[in-house]
């Protein structure tokens, strides 16, 4: 966070922050749940089910960083381009 940040931009990084990884686990439950969950037959997760999980999740989040990562890179070259 930027040091000169007044504590009520601060306060509102942190909620921007806390909503995309609210956000962030709402999409990747739903989505991995449609995925994988076919049947309620039993009270716990098959092992198939279990993988399959696994897996979603696994690459819901490979995507993610990666998407973060080309926007952090946009953002510096961004930055750089900027007349200071």
């Amino acid at each position: 966070m930027n040091p000169y940040a007044t504590q009520s931009q601060q306060n509102e990084v942190v909620m921007m922050e806390l909503r995309f990884m609210s956000d962030l686990m709402h999409k990747m439950s739903d989505q991995c749940f449609k995925k994988c969950i076919a049947k309620f037959a039993e009270g716990d997760l098959t092992r198939a089910e279990q993988e399959c999980v696994d897996r979603c999740v696994d690459k819901y989040m490979d995507a993610t960083n990666k998407v973060g990562e080309v926007f952090a890179i946009q953002g510096q070259q961004h930055a750089a381009q900027q007349p200071r």
